[in-house]
C-alpha cells in the first residue's frame, strides 16, 4: 500500500498559511491516534454522558484534578450536601469517619496494599474525587487508576502504657486530618504495629460510601486480603456500579418532586429549633450517646406498630416528634429522617458501594392535649450509664 497524501486549499487573504499548517498538524495527529500510533489529548463533553458539560468545563475539571480522569459523574443528593458542608468547613471538615480493628496477629502490609488496590479497581465509587472549580455545580471525578494509601507505624518498641497513649494520639490526629477532595483516594489505611498484635485504621470521607456500603467495603477488603494471602485469583468485579444509580436518578422528574415537597410544607409557619444557641456555630465532630430498650419494651413497641399497621420506625419517629413538640412549645414539628435511598428498580443495587442515604424532612402534628412523654425505667437507667 503506497503513502497517503492530502492537499488542503483555502481562500487566500482570509486564512493564513500558518493557521492552515496548524490545522493540518492536528489532523495528522488525530489520524495517528486513530491508527493506534498516538494518543488523543484530553476529553470532550461526549466522553461524560451523565453530566452536561461544555468543553470549558471539561478543561476546568482536568486542570483541577491531579489524577487521570476516567469519567465525570453528578453527585447524589446527600453527596451535594456533604460537599457543600466540607467546602465551607475547609480544614474543619467533620465528615470524616474512622473505623478501628484490633487483630490478634500481624498484618501482611504488602498483601493489604494489594487487596486495597483490588478494592479500588473493582468498586468505582471508591476512586472518586470532587470539584466545583470553574463549574456551575460540583461534580464527582472518577480516577482512571489509583495507588492505595496505606501507612505502617511501628509501636512495638513502646511499653504497653506508652503504646496505648500513642495509639490514641495517632487515631485522634488521623480523624482530624482532612482530605483534599480533588485528590483521590479519599480513603486511607493505617497499620499500627503492636506487640505481636496490630490495629488497622480505615479512615474515609463520607462522600464515598454510606452505612450499608460500609459492610460491603469491609467484607470485600478482608476477602481480597485473604485471597491475596492464599494466592487465589481476584474475585469477579461487581456487576452493578454507582453510575447505574446516578443514571436512574437522572431519569426522575425533579420538577414533580419539588412541587410535592413544596405542597407538603406550604403552610409550615417556622422550623423546629431545639437549641437556638447552636444556630450559626461551626461544625464539630459528632459524639454519641446510646440508649437501650429492654427486649420486652422492644417487643411491645413492635406489637403496637403491627396492631395499628405502621412500621416500628414510624413509632420511633412519632415519639421524637412528641418530645420535640413539648420541648419547643409547638404543635407542628419538622425534623430530619434518614432514608436508605436504594431504588429497587436498579438491578443489583443491594451490592453497590456508594452514597444512597438521604435525610428528608419528617413532619409531625402534635396534639397539645397529649400527656408529656415519660421514659420507661429501662431507658432512664440505660441513658444514665
Amino acid at each position: 500500500m503506497g503513502d497517503g497524501s492530502a492537499t488542503l486549499t483555502w481562500p487566500t487573504g482570509i486564512l493564513g498559511r500558518d493557521a492552515i499548517a496548524g490545522l493540518a498538524a492536528l489532523w495528522v495527529e488525530a489520524l495517528h491516534a486513530l491508527a493506534g500510533c498516538g494518543e488523543l489529548r484530553g476529553h470532550t463533553p461526549s466522553d461524560f454522558p451523565l453530566v452536561a458539560l461544555s468543553q470549558g468545563d471539561v478543561a476546568a475539571i482536568e486542570a483541577a484534578t491531579p489524577v487521570p480522569v476516567a469519567d465525570v459523574w453528578p453527585l447524589s443528593p446527600l453527596q451535594e450536601g456533604l460537599f457543600f458542608q466540607a467546602r465551607i468547613a475547609a480544614d474543619g471538615d467533620v465528615y470524616i469517619a474512622q473505623d478501628a480493628f484490633d487483630l490478634d496477629s500481624r498484618l501482611d502490609v504488602d498483601a493489604l496494599r494489594r487487596a486495597c488496590a483490588l478494592l479500588l479497581e473493582q468498586n468505582s465509587a471508591l476512586r472518586l474525587g470532587f470539584t466545583d472549580a470553574g463549574l456551575d455545580r460540583p461534580v464527582a471525578v472518577l480516577a482512571a487508576r489509583l495507588e492505595p494509601s496505606v501507612t505502617e507505624i511501628d509501636l512495638s518498641a513502646l511499653s504497653a502504657e506508652e503504646r496505648a497513649e500513642r495509639t490514641e494520639s495517632i487515631m485522634a490526629a488521623d480523624r482530624r486530618t482532612p482530605f483534599d477532595l480533588t485528590h483521590p483516594p479519599l480513603v486511607r489505611l493505617t497499620v499500627l504495629r503492636g506487640d505481636g498484635r496490630d490495629r488497622l485504621l480505615l479512615t474515609r470521607h463520607l462522600l464515598l460510601w454510606d452505612g450499608w456500603s460500609r459492610e460491603l467495603v469491609l467484607r470485600r477488603l478482608f476477602g481480597a486480603y485473604a485471597a491475596v494471602r492464599r494466592g487465589d485469583a481476584p474475585a469477579a468485579p461487581v456487576r452493578a456500579q454507582f453510575p447505574d444509580y446516578l443514571a436512574w436518578l437522572g431519569e426522575q422528574d425533579d420538577a414533580a418532586a419539588a412541587a410535592a415537597w413544596s405542597s407538603a410544607f406550604a403552610d409550615l409557619a417556622e422550623p423546629t429549633i431545639l437549641f437556638p444557641e447552636a444556630v450559626g456555630t461551626d461544625p464539630v465532630i459528632a459524639t454519641r450517646m446510646s440508649v437501650e430498650l429492654t427486649p420486652q419494651d422492644t417487643a411491645r413497641l413492635s406489637e403496637q406498630a403491627r396492631s395499628i399497621g405502621v412500621t416500628l420506625n414510624s413509632v420511633v419517629a412519632t415519639a421524637l416528634g412528641l418530645v420535640l413538640g413539648h420541648a419547643g412549645g409547638t404543635d407542628d414539628v419538622v425534623f430530619g429522617m434518614t432514608v436508605a435511598g436504594r431504588p429497587t428498580e436498579v438491578e443489583g443495587i443491594e451490592s453497590v458501594v456508594g452514597v444512597f442515604l438521604n435525610t428528608i424532612p419528617a413532619r409531625v402534628h402534635v396534639d397539645p392535649r397529649a400527656p408529656r412523654p415519660r421514659p420507661c425505667a429501662a431507658c432512664t437507667s440505660s441513658a444514665s450509664r
